[in-house]
């Protein structure tokens, strides 16, 4: 097969599985795919368009896994490594649109963490950027490793995976126990479900598992409250 006949994928520096979504769960991609090697893209480089960047899909693998590591390679130097990270973070919560069902990587238990320990190691300790998705990348890589610390600030994170059936994880970042809600709501602000209602949480990183077996496909918001904080993030259903 000539170089003409490859598949060329659009790429967007930052959503690493090509869900149509940057955020945290583009992480574990990297993770996974971390040092492997394939063709490095014709127009190099981090920043977001709305076309994409062309890439040839890395053929030295089978046909889904090679797409999905050529989205993997955010900045197109033909290598996943910390350096894709990056572009996670620099586009933090941009979004695009795409037919494709994304790569999606979960990551199950502590066996699976262990797996993948010392590329976690490597990426946590290349990172250096500010803002806050390079401070939820930061509080995910040391929930992963079991890093044990008080956050100086509130922090919620988007949901991962997103759109999720019919589950998706929240962390959540506390400086002080605290008394929370987290309720759910429908895009037209109506709301459809108490997750936790006036719970006290002390100090530190939380996840929660949302289960949404009961709602319909759509657009929802999901809000943290506590007595002098508050944020809110949306999230899709798709069944």
């Amino acid at each position: 097969m000539g170089a003409y006949d490859k598949a060329v994928l659009s790429v967007y520096p930052g959503d690493i599985n090509n869900d149509g979504f940057v955020n945290i769960s583009d992480i574990n991609s990297v993770i996974s795919f971390f040092h492997k090697i394939g063709i490095p893209r014709y127009s190099q480089g981090l920043n977001w368009n709305d076309e994409g960047h062309g890439a040839i899909a890395w053929d030295n693998f089978d046909n889904i896994t090679g797409s999905a590591l050529t989205y993997a390679d955010a900045n197109g130097d033909g290598m996943i490594d910390e350096k894709d990270v990056l572009a996670i973070g620099l586009n933090w919560e941009n979004e695009h649109s795409t037919e494709s069902p994304g790569y999606i990587i979960n990551f199950n238990g502590n066996e699976t963490t262990q797996l993948y320990r010392e590329e976690i190691l490597t990426i946590y300790s290349s990172l250096s950027g500010s803002g806050d998705g390079f401070d939820q990348i930061r509080d995910y890589l040391e929930l992963l490793l079991n890093i044990s610390y008080i956050p100086y600030t509130y922090s919620l994170d988007n949901n991962y995976p997103n759109p999720f059936n019919p589950s998706t994880t929240i962390q959540f970042s506390l400086p002080k126990n605290c008394l929370i809600k987290f309720y759910i709501y429908n895009i037209n602000g109506n709301l459809v479900k108490k997750v936790i209602d006036n719970k006290s949480y002390p100090s530190g990183n939380h996840l929660i598992n949302i289960n949404a077996k009961d709602l319909s496909s759509g657009l929802y918001f999901y809000k943290l409250e506590t007595d002098d904080w508050e944020n809110t993030k949306k999230m899709i259903i798709i069944k």
